[in-house]
C-alpha cells in the first residue's frame, strides 16, 4: 500500500494536453513532449490546463503549485479501509484529490499494478483506502453528485433555465418530411405500404402451398 503524497497532475507543454494523474515518466504519451505540473487555482479549488505562475484561465490570478496543505486530523484512528476500486491509477487520482481535499488522508493499494488495464486484470485494480475512522465520511463525499455540488456553490435550477432560453432555438425540431417534401413523402409510403402488402401476399402463398401438399 503506497501512502500519496499531495502532488499536482501533468501537463503537456507542447500539445496542451491536461493529465489527471502526476507526471511520472516526463514525456507526454500524446506528442512526446516535455510535462510540467499543473497549476492550481484558489479561486477555481482545482487544478487548471496552465502551468505555476501563470494566469487562471478564469480568473485574472496566478496558479500555485497546490492547495493549502490541510492540518491533521485529530479523528484519523483505525486501520485503513477501502472505499473505492478502480481500474488503474488515472481513475483513482480524481476521488483521491477530491477526498484529501477534504482534508481526508488515503493510501492507494496496487497503483504500481494498475497503471496499464492488462495488469489490472490479475491484480483487481487500483483500492483507495482511507482510515476507518473518516470511511463514512469519505463515501459520503465520493457519492455525492452534481446537484448535491451546485447546491454547495449557489447554483440554482433557474441558471440552467436561462441557458435553456439562450439555446432553445437550436434545439427546436426541423420540419417534417411530410412539410418539405410532399412528393417525396407519399412515394415513401407507398413504399412501405407496398412492401408490407407484398410481404403479406407472399406468406399467404406459402401458406396454401403447405396446406396443398
Amino acid at each position: 500500500m503506497t501512502r500519496t503524497e499531495h502532488r499536482p497532475p501533468a501537463l503537456c507543454r507542447s500539445c496542451g494536453k491536461g493529465f489527471t494523474a502526476p507526471r511520472t515518466g516526463g514525456l507526454c504519451d500524446e506528442c512526446g513532449g516535455r510535462l510540467v505540473d499543473r497549476g492550481y487555482c484558489p479561486v477555481c479549488e482545482g487544478y487548471a490546463n496552465a502551468e505555476v505562475g501563470e494566469p487562471c484561465p478564469k480568473h485574472d490570478v496566478p496558479l500555485e503549485p497546490g492547495p493549502e496543505p490541510v492540518a491533521p486530523r485529530a479523528d484519523v484512528r483505525g486501520p485503513w479501509v477501502e472505499v473505492g476500486r478502480f481500474q488503474d491509477a488515472m481513475d483513482c487520482q480524481p476521488p483521491r484529490i477530491r477526498l484529501e481535499a477534504e482534508g481526508i488522508p488515503t493510501a492507494v493499494d496496487g497503483e504500481r499494478g494498475g497503471s496499464r488495464s492488462v495488469h489490472a486484470a490479475f491484480s483487481g485494480g487500483v483500492v483507495l483506502r482511507v482510515p476507518e475512522s473518516l470511511a463514512a465520511e469519505a463515501r459520503v463525499i465520493l457519492d455525492q453528485k452534481w446537484s448535491d455540488d451546485a447546491a454547495a456553490l449557489g447554483i440554482e435550477d433557474e441558471d440552467w433555465d436561462e441557458v435553456d432560453e439562450d439555446f432553445g432555438d437550436a434545439r427546436e425540431p426541423g420540419p417534417s418530411l411530410r412539410e418539405t417534401s410532399p412528393f417525396f413523402y407519399k412515394v415513401a409510403m407507398i413504399a412501405v405500404w407496398g412492401g408490407i402488402v407484398w410481404t403479406g401476399l407472399v406468406a399467404l402463398r406459402f401458406a396454401l402451398m403447405a396446406l396443398r401438399g
